[in-house]
């Protein structure tokens, strides 16, 4: 997905490069859950599978200027699937594709979006999500 996102940024400076890289990675793995739950279950259910496909559909999805339906239908299906994670994935999915839609705004885009906010919005009315855990 990185690979990608460098490339089709255009920009030849190293520096640009490696900050977009920076501003790609550090989200993904800063968030407080992954520490506590990398090595779980829970964790690679919640977490680690869904921005695995995260990052599947973000490569798919900076793709979408090649006229391939196939990009597309993997795009929505990996990002809809994506967002069933925590709240924080399905945030930072959605937030991602909103920036880069606004960057370079395509029909395409938009249908992916709605895609996968539907999912998030899914994901956020689970009852599991307001259930308090005794700490």
């Amino acid at each position: 997905m990185i690979y990608r996102l460098r490339k089709k940024s255009g920009i030849n400076d190293l520096y640009i490069k490696s900050l977009l890289v920076t501003i790609c990675i550090i989200p993904f793995c800063g968030f407080e859950t992954y520490i506590e739950v990398f090595f779980w279950f829970s964790g690679a259910t919640s977490y680690s599978f869904p921005v695995s496909l995260m990052f599947l559909a973000f490569a798919l999805y900076i793709q979408l200027d090649a006229n391939k339906m196939a990009f597309m239908v993997i795009a929505g299906v990996c990002g809809f699937l994506a967002m069933g994670g925590t709240l924080a994935i399905a945030g930072a999915g959605c937030f991602t594709a909103l920036r880069v839609l606004l960057y370079k705004f395509d029909i395409k885009k938009l249908i992916i979006f709605i895609i996968w906010t539907i999912g998030a919005f899914i994901n956020a009315l689970a009852p599991g999500n307001y259930v308090r855990r005794p700490t």
